[in-house]
């Protein structure tokens, strides 16, 4: 290996190098936005299941045994929301209005199954 690296061969190498690392960055991308996409739509399909009450009413128990006032079902991406989450956040009475998916078909089981009478 007597030869000398020429400057043009060392450019050659990083502009290589540098397309190798863009190509990674897409395929990377792209991955993301297809497990994305995946997941939005899972989302979208998600049904209520049909033990959904009693797996409710036991989690309520559960968390009413550890002096907890609050529980958390499930969450989801604002950006699901029709508005991107602006009327929850803004505390608009209408926010429900803005629901789609699974999260429109929690909000109305409980809206039919659990919420007391009485209670907006």
């Amino acid at each position: 290996m007597d030869e000398v690296i020429r400057p043009d061969d060392l450019r050659k190498a990083a502009q290589a190098k540098e397309v190798e690392r863009a190509q990674q960055i897409v395929e990377a991308d792209r991955r993301r936005a297809d497990e994305r996409r995946q997941l939005q739509e899972a989302f979208m399909n998600r049904q209520i299941q049909a033990d959904g009450k009693d797996r409710l009413h036991k989690a309520l128990l559960m968390a009413a045994e550890r002096g907890e006032t609050h529980l958390q079902v499930f969450t989801f991406p604002s950006e699901l929301c029709t508005d991107g989450g602006r009327a929850i956040n803004n505390g608009d009475p209408h926010w429900p209005d803005t629901l789609v998916g699974y999260a429109k078909r929690a909000y109305e089981f409980y809206k039919a199954e659990l919420q007391p009478q009485g209670v907006g």
